[in-house]
């Protein structure tokens, strides 16, 4: 969804997003934070330009010769990115999507608004996440409830 953004879809002035043919080959809109705001701006007004060149690509992110980013080439300044910052974990672009949806759940909002953020049909496919909370509440009872401590 990140490679497909056009300058057209971002409105910093209504902090929103559009997605076009996201998940499910459907459009939506995205809220976006303020600080979000900022560095989306920071990189169109400074960054980008730098990118671009003479180019007239209207895509946000583009390669460093101005062209639009694929996502295999995302997938691999990434693991650059991650071995560099020495994380251990495997990260990958969906990682990302995961764990927004993980946070958010985890934050307190209904399932039905994270489903709609992600672009899900089926309210199946945003439970996967419900599932890491669970398990993070079951690793906190057992790790606190004074029964649990007896041993």
């Amino acid at each position: 969804e990140l490679i497909n953004l056009d300058l057209g879809d971002i409105n910093l002035k209504e902090k929103v997003i559009l997605i076009r043919q996201g998940k499910g080959q459907k459009d939506r809109v995205v809220p976006i934070n303020e600080s979000a705001k900022e560095y989306v701006k920071n990189y169109v007004a400074e960054i980008r330009p730098k990118l671009a060149g003479k180019s007239k690509n209207k895509a946000v992110i583009l390669s460093d010769h101005g062209k639009r980013l694929h996502g295999a080439n995302l997938e691999i300044r990434l693991k650059e990115y991650v071995a560099k910052a020495r994380i251990k974990k495997e990260i990958t672009l969906h990682s990302f999507r995961h764990t927004f949806a993980t946070h958010l759940i985890q934050r307190g909002m209904p399932i039905r608004h994270v489903q709609e953020l992600m672009g899900h049909k089926e309210l199946e496919s945003t439970t996967r996440y419900l599932n890491l909370t669970i398990k993070d509440l079951q690793k906190e009872y057992k790790k606190t409830h004074p029964r649990e401590l007896v041993g």
